[in-house]
Order: structure tokens, then sequence, then C-alpha cells
């Protein structure tokens, strides 16, 4: 006759509760990556496309061009943080949030982008002399 061990009656309802909460735990945190990466490539596009805009519209004034790059930015998904603008070249930084994660606080992505004419080297520039 076998005997029963009085210690161990109810042990598979905890491991399986365990095994639900490791469960649970790796799937917030795949979501948690999954939102993360996904708004720092809403910030790389929004910074791209603010710095695109900034630089087509620098003959326009920097107040001008960098209120179309912060436009354009909240209108990708993103919050234009910084714009400067060095003649027609733009430099722009902006910062896309993540959606509220539990037991975290707000995660924010950011995001620089420049864009303008391409500098030629001063060589490429001059014309040859001579006939």
């Amino acid at each position: 006759m076998r005997e029963r061990r009085v210690g161990d009656r109810g042990s598979g309802t905890v491991w399986m509760l365990a095994l639900i909460g490791l469960t649970w735990a790796l799937a917030m945190m795949a979501m948690t990556v999954g939102g993360v990466r996904a708004a720092r490539h809403r910030a790389y596009a929004a910074a791209d496309l603010a710095a695109l805009a900034a630089a087509s519209h620098s003959a326009d004034g920097p107040r001008a061009a960098c209120g179309l790059a912060a436009r354009i930015a909240r209108g990708s998904g993103g919050r234009l943080r910084r714009c400067v603008l060095h003649g027609r070249i733009s430099e722009v930084i902006v910062s896309s949030g993540v959606a509220k994660v539990p037991a975290l606080r707000r995660l924010t992505a950011t995001a620089r982008a420049r864009a303008g004419p391409e500098r030629l080297p001063v060589a490429a520039t001059r014309r040859p002399s001579g006939g």
C-alpha cells in the first residue's frame, strides 16, 4: 500500500500559477519591446520628414521652416524638440512616446536628422581652365 504525502497536496496548482505568471511577464516584456521599436521607427521617420521639410523651406526663414517641420513631425506621430537651420541645411530632433507600460513610467524614443543640399568638395566645384 502506498503512503500519501500530505505536504505535496496542491503543489500542481502552485506550479501552474507560477507558469502562468511567467508567461504573462514574458508577454508583457515582448509587447514593451515591440512598442519601443515602433516608437523608435516612428521617431526616425518623423525626424527625416521634418528635416526635409525644413531644408526645403529654408528660404522662407527659420521660423516658417521650423513651424512646417513641427507640423510634419506632429502629423507623423512625433514631437519636434529642436530645429536649427544653418543656411540651407536643417537639423532637427524629434521624440515619439511609447504607449503607457504597466509598472514603468512613460518611455520616449528620440531621433535626429539632418537634411540639405549635398556639399561638393572645393576641387569638384572648380572648372578646369585651358582650352
